[in-house]
């Protein structure tokens, strides 16, 4: 734009600036919201994974002793992700006899911030995820993994 003095004009005005700072504001509203969820659902998805990834360590720990009583879940699922310290769900064996078990997976602290709870994963192959937090696995869809 040339000014009265033949200089053009360099920068952008304060309502320009405005505009794109609404405008960065939006985008922001809208992604981080989403990009969340993606994230809870990504945590969820590795402790689903690591549920599975124990309980065929459990299986192979009962072919070696027929039993799952005394299992030591920090021994033999020790390869789980991530590493301990930035775990967001605690894995437990919170039932092991000689011919049962199940596998836990626990939110830490707001790891599911999504307000869903619990997961657990038995010997029959059994699958349970408390997707209302309300600390059982006993009400209506919630005998499965799936959202």
């Amino acid at each position: 734009m040339m000014l009265e003095s033949g200089r053009t004009q360099r920068g952008m005005t304060l309502v320009e600036l405005m505009i794109v700072l609404v405008i960065v504001g939006i985008l922001t509203s809208v992604a981080l919201p989403l990009y969340s969820r993606y994230q809870e659902r990504t945590y969820r998805t590795q402790a689903f994974a690591d549920l599975g990834d124990c309980a065929q360590a459990l299986e192979r720990f009962y072919t070696v002793n027929f039993t799952y009583a005394g299992a030591d879940l920090a021994t033999i699922c020790s390869d789980t992700s991530p590493p301990t310290g930035t775990a967001l769900y605690d894995l437990t064996l919170p039932t092991a006899t000689a011919s049962q078990f199940t596998l836990r997976a626990t939110p830490v602290a707001d790891a599911a911030a999504d307000g869903t709870g619990l997961i657990e994963l038995d010997a029959s192959g059994a699958k349970r995820w408390d997707k209302n937090a309300d600390g059982d696995t006993e009400d209506a869809g919630e005998d499965n993994w799936t959202e």
